[in-house]
């Protein structure tokens, strides 16, 4: 089973700002999620699930975009699987405001591991590691998502990949 994590760098000064903050080329990490069942892209919706300021959800991609970036985890059924359902038991579950004050303030305890509330990182770092399969070594409070496109467990989507995900996500690039 195929995992894809879609990387994006908006155009927003938010996104500009925590890009900064984490020094990192991207400011967002989605998974890309079928709807109906799990990994079939061919007959099913297909969308982008992970946490924004509203909270961890379904959403579709942003309009601007400065850069996007796909990365792919091939993994056993069963495994792939458990890291789906468990982000997607997570829908519905708030951003990680607190988390933020904590990295603006350094006070780890502020930012440490917490089921309750997720930045968009740490969501699918905490999905792929408690089905075993760890993408980086570092608790996931102290990731970024360059951390995770980095992850020697993802290697980058191919052409043919990128435009069928493009193209079932009806992205089109729009300059800032």
């Amino acid at each position: 089973m195929k995992i894809v994590l879609q990387f994006s760098a908006g155009a927003s000064v938010l996104d500009r700002a925590i890009r900064w903050i984490t020094w990192s080329d991207y400011n967002h990490v989605d998974g890309v999620v079928a709807i109906e069942g799990y990994g079939d892209y061919s007959e099913t919706e297909v969308k982008l699930l992970g946490a924004l300021p509203r909270g961890v959800c379904y959403h579709a991609p942003c309009k601007r975009y400065l850069r996007l970036d796909y990365r792919v985890a091939e993994l056993p059924s069963g495994q792939g699987a458990g890291i789906i359902r468990f982000a997607k038991r997570q829908i519905g579950k708030p951003y990680d405001w607190l988390g933020l004050v904590g990295i603006l303030l350094r006070c780890r305890r502020l930012h440490a591991r917490n089921h309750s509330a997720w930045w968009c990182d740490r969501l699918w770092a905490e999905a792929f590691r408690l089905n075993g399969y760890a993408l980086v070594d570092a608790p996931s409070w102290k990731l970024s998502p360059e951390d995770l496109l980095r992850s020697e467990r993802l290697r980058e989507a191919t052409a043919i990949e990128t435009r069928m995900l493009k193209n079932w996500l009806q992205i089109k690039r729009e300059e800032p």
